[in-house]
């Protein structure tokens, strides 16, 4: 985007014409964004909570001395793995790198994660199983290119609405388009075919599609044996899931499972596009398994329009990823498992032979049970509201009220999660401080300081440098400005998974635009758009054999079902206007009227059944807590299902925090918890008619 500065002030933005991620289109929430840095919130200064449970203003250096003195204290007592991180994909990736070196190269615990553990982990896991490397193996050009679409638990339309225009010209210019959602959204209007399967049933229809491929004999054996292994394991899957026991399991016609694998062995170029609706689930890194085994099993991957392409939740998740910032993850998409990796990134960071720790620290949601035990006693968070966001939040707030220190690094406050700190450190907004931020199609942009920031609010990598020196690392952080950090990042190359920076620069940005990796030289290199796609064109994917991996993945049911104590399935998801946790959309009045309050939606027939009408109030309750939403009765929802937006919180009302009530159930592969499926009890609390608030907006004080 191009922004439009007065006085030290954005004033306004316009879209980039020229920037190949959105060719100028910005959606509601990027045309408003620049309402979101001037506010009474924005954390100016640093600050230090009093005994008595107030802030204080306090100076910078006073604060960072503070953070430096307490980590090294607990450090000695207790060890480094009393100590953690918890970072943002909302961060420069220079930023993200900085954080993960302080944590394992000099802290030397593993001990760091990130929110992209709640929405990515399992795309991440599922990639590196499946094709040898993390990140989707195409790129935005394969738009244009495709002629079929299927979405699999994406509302595109609401929550990646530039890339769903991009499709869209792709439908009306003749490609077919499938979606496969229990709630009929925006995005399913126009479908070729839309499959409202039952929640939770996903890995059962992708099996039982990739069984009709073979029935039909649409797949291409000779791309599955020149580039793949595991195939001969495949049969008792495939044969497991004929389309009357998906029928069965999914909810679906057998005619439209049919339909369906035809759309799919018909079209000669198709891309998958999913999200949160398969990754946040315990068998999340299982579907992205299924569908990379159909992608696989076609041949559909490396060619223009085709490929499995998982669409990332926030602006730098992916560079986050590439930078290592989870707790497995080292520079250049390595891993802390692997002796080679940890010896090169040693080398990088002049560290002695053996002090990077094989062993990866604890997954986020285990991390603030750790909290919780008393095992870490200090937890610095970067730019994320994890008291929202968490699952089973009671267990996160008392795993920071137990801490001897919390330090929250952020833009603004108070936060739900501010609240809990005992140190604040301000940092800066993404117009306030150069950097770079990483796309889903591994697309480099420079966002360069625009404007000032406000009093003490500093970049946040300067902030983690600045602790890394008074704890006596400075000769490792001796970066002045953003661009000799990624100087150092560039040096992470890495030949095996294919991550290579090196002919980028902030100054080649700056000159050029944005830029996709591969890119090894300084200048005049074609980008690669396609990944594992050799000189010759053949397919080397990043695995010992250089060939792709097919796993059979059986459909279990959930770890909770739906009983007579709690009959309904709570889904939930995002709406077009506002983002994450309102920390931002929130205070922009246009967004706030086109959504201006939480909801829930329920079958028009089951609101009848319980006798609720529009805006009537309703208690719904789990194992874990409870939430009060307003009803909002509808036909684009199953019987037996809801659906509730995630971005309203504390700070907005009480009890309509949808994380309140979502599980913890995590699978071995992704550590991911369960926040999309929860079963639940819906029943009316306050009638409308009787004492409750004239309207939704009222009852959450919205």
């Amino acid at each position: 985007m191009v922004l439009h500065v007065e006085n030290g002030r954005v004033t306004r933005v316009s879209g980039d014409k020229d920037h190949p991620a959105n060719f100028g289109s910005l959606c509601t929430k990027g045309s408003t964004v620049h309402q979101t840095i001037h506010t009474a919130d924005r954390l100016a200064h640093a600050g230090r909570r009093t005994p008595g449970g107030v802030f204080e203003r306090v100076p910078l250096d006073v604060a960072l001395d503070a953070v430096a003195d307490g980590f090294r204290r607990i450090i000695e007592a207790h060890g480094p793995d009393a100590v953690a991180l918890y970072v943002s994909g909302q961060l420069s990736t220079e930023a993200q790198y900085v954080a993960n070196k302080l944590t394992k190269g000099f802290l030397r615990t593993n001990n760091i994660d990130s929110n992209s553990r709640l929405c990515m982990a399992s795309a991440a896991s599922g990639y590196k199983l499946s094709l040898g490397a993390d990140g989707p193996p195409g790129h935005y050009e394969d738009f244009e290119h495709a002629d079929g679409f299927l979405v699999i638990g994406s509302n595109m339309a609401d929550c990646h609405p530039i890339l769903h225009q991009r499709m869209r010209r792709r439908v009306a210019a003749g490609a077919k388009l499938i979606v496969v959602d229990p709630r009929r959204t925006a995005t399913a209007a126009g479908a070729t075919l839309y499959l409202p399967l039952r929640p939770g049933t996903d890995l059962a229809l992708l099996n039982g599609w990739l069984h009709l491929l073979v029935r039909m004999g649409r797949v291409d054996r000779d791309f599955i044996a020149h580039y793949t292994e595991g195939w001969e394991s495949m049969g008792e899957v495939i044969d497991a899931y004929p389309p009357a026991r998906v029928a069965e399991i999914t909810g679906l016609p057998v005619d439209d499972l049919i339909t369906g694998a035809k759309i799919l062995a018909d079209c000669p170029r198709w891309m998958s596009l999913w999200t949160m609706g398969l990754n946040q689930s315990a068998r999340g890194t299982w579907n992205v398994n299924a569908i990379c085994n159909l992608h696989l099993a076609t041949g559909q991957i490396g060619r223009a329009g085709s490929g499995p392409f998982s669409l990332t939740g926030q602006p730098n998740a992916m560079g986050g990823r590439e930078v290592g910032y989870m707790s497995g993850g080292l520079p250049g998409q390595r891993s802390v498992h692997l002796a080679q990796d940890r010896a090169e990134i040693e080398t990088l960071w002049k560290l002695p032979a053996g002090t990077l720790r094989p062993r990866p620290g604890p997954p986020a949601v285990e991390l603030f049970h750790a909290m919780e035990r008393g095992e870490i006693k200090a937890l610095w968070i970067i730019g994320s509201n994890p008291v929202v966001t968490m699952p089973n939040r009671s267990g996160v707030r008392r795993g920071l009220e137990r801490a001897e220190l919390v330090v929250v690094q952020d833009a603004y406050h108070p936060t739900e999660t501010s609240r809990y700190a005992h140190i604040l450190l301000p940092g800066t907004v993404w117009a306030e401080a150069d950097g770079t931020m990483v796309n889903s199609s591994r697309m480099v942009t420079f966002h360069p300081r625009a404007v000032p920031p406000p009093v003490d609010a500093k970049p946040d990598w300067w902030l983690v440098c600045e602790v890394a020196r008074r704890m006596g690392f400075g000769s490792a952080f001796p970066y002045q400005n953003a661009s000799e950090i990624f100087d150092e990042m560039r040096v992470s190359v890495n030949e095996r998974s294919g991550y290579d920076v090196r002919g980028l620069s902030h100054a080649r940005l700056i000159r050029e635009g944005a830029k996709t990796w591969p890119l090894s030289s300084q200048g005049g290199a074609t980008e690669v758009k396609r990944r594992y796609v050799t000189p010759d064109g053949m397919l080397r994917f990043p695995t010992g054999n250089g060939r792709a991996r097919f796993w059979a993945r059986p459909y279990l049911p959930n770890a909770e079902m739906p009983d007579d104590d709690y009959p309904f399935v709570l889904l939930t998801g995002r709406v077009a206007h506002q983002w994450h946790t309102r920390t931002k959309t929130g205070k922009v009045p246009s967004l706030n009227k086109l959504n201006p309050a939480p909801f829930l939606e329920i079958n028009a027939e089951d609101a009848a059944l319980l006798g609720v009408v529009e805006g009537d109030a309703l208690r719904i309750v789990s194992r874990r807590g409870e939430l009060r939403l307003s009803a909002r009765p509808t036909t684009n929802i199953q019987p037996g299902c809801c659906w509730a937006p995630m971005h309203w919180n504390d700070l907005f009302g009480p009890g309509v925090a949808v994380n309140e009530v979502t599980s913890e159930n995590a699978c071995p592969e992704s550590h991911q918890p369960e926040l999309k499926y929860c079963p639940v009890q819906v029943e009316a609390w306050r009638p409308a008619a009787t004492n409750a608030p004239a309207d939704a907006a009222a009852m959450h004080g919205a």
